[in-house]
């Protein structure tokens, strides 16, 4: 048995994943609290480089705030919370399932309510709920791949007009760990998304990853 315990103080906006987010709220002057207490059971067992417990439990969640200003007319504070549930399943020493669900509010800068924080009209926060599963195969030791679906959620009558309401993907890739620091990796999605008063979109795409760890 093993417990683990995560905690962090974090930027509540951050435009590594979207400049965007920086042009329409900011933070309200401290940084958000996050925090996963998760539940590993079974002895440690190898899975490519790595080494998992056969199963673990998580429990995570995130508190803080944001404010929007409009200079002269109105300033707008949106809470920022979310709760979320996560665990993995070794189901034999070269394969699994893992998966996570969430809900909460002003999550856009988490990838979260289709990248919506708040409503870009009322500048208040957007509620969402959604989340993943996943199984994985490890071919050999060096080679493995993740096959997953994912739905993003955001509650209806919190969102903008002519923002996204709705959006699934589904991914398939396959990852080489060329030695422990070094890997490479290449992944197919598929992703659908419905909107408010305008056409809904779908489309494919293909990615790479290079990534080298010190």
């Amino acid at each position: 048995m093993q417990w683990t315990l995560q905690g962090a103080l974090s930027e509540p906006i951050t435009t590594t994943i979207d400049p965007a987010f920086g042009l329409l709220n900011e933070d309200a002057g401290w940084p958000n609290l996050e925090g996963r207490v998760a539940l590993g059971l079974g002895a440690l067992q190898q899975a490519g480089l790595a080494t998992y417990r056969p199963v673990e439990i998580g429990v995570s969640g995130v508190v803080g705030q944001l404010r929007t200003l409009e200079v002269g007319v109105r300033q707008v504070v949106a809470d920022v919370w979310g709760v979320g549930t996560d665990f993995r399943w070794m189901m034999t020493e070269s394969s699994g399932i893992t998966g996570e669900f969430f809900t909460g509010q002003s999550l856009g800068t988490y990838n979260a309510g289709i990248l919506q924080t708040t409503n870009r009209d009322t500048f208040l926060g957007v509620r969402s709920t959604g989340g993943w599963l996943e199984y994985f195969q490890y071919w050999n030791p060096r080679l493995h791949s993740h096959f997953g679906y994912g739905i993003d959620d955001p509650l209806d009558r919190d969102v903008a007009l002519g923002s996204p309401l709705y959006n699934s993907t589904i991914y398939s890739n396959l990852l080489w760990d060329v030695n422990p620091t070094f890997r490479v990796g290449f992944e197919v999605t598929w992703r659908q998304t419905h909107y408010r008063l305008v056409p809904d979109k779908e489309a494919a795409g293909f990615h790479t990853q290079f990534q080298w760890s010190f």
